[in-house]
């Protein structure tokens, strides 16, 4: 009976000692860490808000209106293409490409400025409403800092 007992705890503590090895994953490390799993909320937050306004900038532009003057058409035209580079730039989160393509976006934004006096009431009136939430939804992906 002894011996029984002596081997059980021989086995007993023999098991124990080999469960209790050293963990070098890491996983483990991000798993159990508090400040891992709030930058996974943080990041998807941000990937959530980025999705909903670059969808609704590429939305805007597939609605934008036709106008009574050339030269405006014309530049509107190159404002959806520069803004479509920067969207393509954002989902590849390439930041030099993304730079570029935002920089010659606020230079056609100000050629649409200067043009816009020639255009009637109406047309202003819309042009503004269209222009005005382009604006908020670019400074809103800019202000997400999704590409670092």
């Amino acid at each position: 009976m002894r011996k029984w007992i002596g081997l059980l705890l021989v086995s007993l503590l023999w098991t124990s000692c080999s469960v209790e090895k050293l963990n070098l994953s890491p996983l483990s490390n991000s798993f159990s860490s508090y400040n891992s799993t709030t930058s996974f909320t943080d990041r998807t937050t941000t990937s959530v808000n980025t999705v909903t306004y670059t969808s609704e900038l590429s939305n805007l532009l597939s609605e934008f209106p036709i106008f009574s003057s050339r030269s405006m058409n014309s530049e509107i035209y190159k404002l959806k293409l520069h803004i479509t580079d920067y969207l393509y730039a954002v989902k590849q989160k390439d930041l030099i490409s993304k730079n570029e393509a935002y920089a010659l976006y606020k230079k056609t934004f100000i050629n649409i400025q200067k043009l816009k006096s020639s255009l009637p009431q109406d047309e202003l009136e819309l042009l503004n409403r269209f222009m005005a939430k382009v604006k908020t939804n670019i400074t809103l992906i800019e202000s997400e800092k999704i590409t670092e």
